[in-house]
């Protein structure tokens, strides 16, 4: 795939000028380290850029931005920035230390991509990089290389949405062009917003959805603020760096949501008197709107979890009647009695590739072999759960991944299997989302503002 001219330039940045003009190893530093222990140690990246980045409250403003930048930049071109660098190397590149090669990542990222950097102070800072986290010995290879990769731009900076397109493994870009084109898993711009859920917005908050938008945008008028068009409990925080200090932190009032998992909670309809069923509740975040809806409309909620310790934190965050139960999907249904719930919402575990915008390190741990056993769980899980539902009742498949093996196979190898199971058009469709004869969708990126999601509404009919 070749990579045009960036669609749009970015803003010029002043480098910082703390020590030596021509470097400030803040943000590069920070980069690596955050790099380094996402290699080594196969971490979460955005775990571990928060904790580094809170460990080094000197690196603030843009020099924060510049290293997350970076760090998210490499981890999603890593493939690209390789296959430009390693040409220039007299030594067998598969040999390199890691150390070495995510500083010439580091490097030939800001050279190729980063139109407010100029390519002497990418090259300077990068040598300058090596010396301290590796040693002088490596300055004259390092220097050597990023003097031949600076020739590949001529103009303008590469087109980094291209560059990541091409690092994908080929039988995941194969994949998600064909379901949704090239923004499928990443929007052709690299921001991650921040998305708060106001999770009492369906039902009779305190505070409404609109007030806390008013109260965020005198705190901070400097974010672009938005209530959300699809979601009624979610607003939208374009350039919001620090949450902790907006009013409410730290509060049961919101929390930080990503879009497309709170919309999941607000497709699954119910009504008053309703038992409903959180078959993979996790961290809570969909059951915390599910509680909101339940209590809006006098109906109860039972949340489930593979792991039970993960359900305890919940106990404090929702209504005292809700009821936590630990079951082994693939094993059976825990107790629960068989057609018994009018509502369920089955989050399946996947391969979260529909999260890649977020968490690029995991396309590269991903393998087809891995696809394969997530298919087979995720028909064991579906066919159990499904076996709760009562007549007429309804229940939401959803999976954070774009991969039809984890998606559409797995609702038709269910519905092949039990012939009192239909697939439905969604009863809920906030703002038409969906259009109204729609039995399953998906969320993307560019479209809807969300991660990468399928979700599929099926009910039960009669024997």
């Amino acid at each position: 795939m070749s990579v045009p001219a960036k669609r749009t330039t970015q803003p010029p940045r002043q480098e910082s000028r703390s020590g030596d003009p021509s470097f400030d190893l803040g943000a590069r530093s920070i980069a690596y380290d955050v790099l380094l222990r996402v290699r080594r140690d196969q971490a979460f990246l955005s775990l571990v850029l928060d904790d580094t980045l809170e460990k080094n409250p000197q690196v603030r403003g843009d020099d924060r931005g510049l290293a997350t930048e970076i760090v998210y930049g490499v981890t999603r071109t890593r493939a690209f920035l390789e296959a430009r660098t390693s040409p220039f190397s007299n030594r067998p590149f598969a040999k390199l230390e890691e150390r070495t090669k995510i500083v010439l990542a580091i490097g030939a990222y800001q050279i190729l991509f980063l139109e407010r950097v100029p390519t002497f102070a990418a090259i300077h800072s990068t040598v300058e990089l090596a010396k301290r986290k590796i040693g002088p010995h490596i300055a004259g290879f390092i220097n050597a290389i990023l003097r031949k990769v600076a020739t590949l731009r001529v103009g303008p900076a590469l087109d980094v949405f291209g560059a990541t397109m091409e690092s994908l493994p080929a039988w995941i870009r194969e994949e998600a062009v064909a379901v949704g084109g090239d923004d499928a898993i990443f929007a052709s711009h690299d921001a991650l917003p921040i998305t708060l859920c106001i999770p009492d917005a369906s039902g009779a908050p305190e505070v409404s959805r609109e007030e806390w938008l008013e109260r965020f945008r005198e705190a901070r008028p400097d974010v672009q603020w938005q209530a959300d068009t699809y979601c009624p409990t979610a607003i939208r925080a374009d350039g919001l760096d620090r949450v902790r200090d907006l009013p409410g932190y730290n509060t049961r009032a919101w929390y930080i949501q990503e879009l497309g998992s709170q919309l999941l909670a607000e497709l699954l309809p119910f009504g008053k008197g309703a038992r409903v069923l959180d078959a993979c509740a996790g961290r809570g975040q969909k059951a915390r709107i599910l509680d909101a809806k339940c209590t809006a409309v006098g109906a109860e909620l039972v949340a489930c979890d593979l792991y039970p310790q993960k359900l305890e934190p919940l106990r404090a965050l929702l209504s005292p009647s809700v009821e936590f139960v630990g079951i082994d999907w693939t094993v059976g249904l825990g107790g629960l009695e068989p057609r018994a719930f009018d509502a369920i919402l089955v989050d399946a575990p996947c391969s979260g590739i529909g999260t890649a915008r977020r968490r690029p390190e995991i396309l590269a741990r991903l393998t087809q072999e891995k696809i394969e056993e997530l298919h087979v769980l995720q028909v064991q899980v579906l066919t159990n759960v499904a076996k709760l539902l009562r007549e007429g009742g309804v229940l939401l498949y959803a999976t954070c991944s774009i991969l039809r093996r984890e998606c559409e196979d797995v609702v038709e190898a269910v519905l092949a299997k039990d012939s009192t199971l239909r697939a439905t058009p969604f009863a809920t469709r906030p703002r038409d989302l969906f259009s109204p004869d729609a039995t399953r969708g998906r969320l993307f990126p560019t479209t809807h503002g969300t991660d990468g999601y399928f979700v599929a509404q099926l009910s039960r009919v009669g024997d």
